[in-house]
């Protein structure tokens, strides 16, 4: 469909190139020129959900939209929502580790709900890898993380 619309292209970057304007991807280019549907459909039901299910469902439907569906752009998705997404982390985690002293940074907590991402998409035989522009976890927060958590 891309090669119908893009008339004339002698090279790849041709097609990547849409009034001007060079972009990274081919995807971009197709987003440009309405041929893939954008994130407001993802969005919309994240929204509608994040306001009766826990992070860890939020977690569970992102992976499920990740992994079953044509998220354009993940990794916006990803900065919208994953406030959501870890909004009950914190206590989880104080509750697991029998105590309300824990809490975490932004980063910290960004990092374990990705790595918890990662996790939930592994069970599936999939990887945060397949979704190229999402953010992996940071395995040298995590092991600091482990750490914390043990001495506590």
């Amino acid at each position: 469909m891309f090669l119908h619309i893009v008339r004339g292209a002698k090279s790849f970057d041709d097609l990547r190139k849409i009034d001007g304007t060079m972009y990274a991807t081919f995807r971009e280019a197709c987003m440009t020129l309405g041929l893939v549907a954008d994130n407001s459909e993802w969005d919309n039901a994240l929204n509608e959900a994040s306001t009766w299910e826990t992070g860890v469902q939020l977690g569970s439907m992102f992976c499920s939209l990740l992994m079953y569906n044509e998220v354009g752009q993940p990794e916006l998705l990803w900065d919208k929502h994953w406030d959501g997404l870890s909004d009950d982390l914190e206590r989880r985690l104080q509750c697991e580790h029998q105590t309300s002293e824990l809490t975490f940074s932004i980063d910290q907590r960004k990092n374990i709900c990705s790595y918890e991402l990662e996790l939930i998409i592994r069970k599936n035989g999939r990887t945060l890898k397949d979704c190229p522009s999402m953010a992996l976890p940071s395995s040298d927060m995590l092991l600091q993380l482990r750490n914390r958590l043990i001495r506590e």
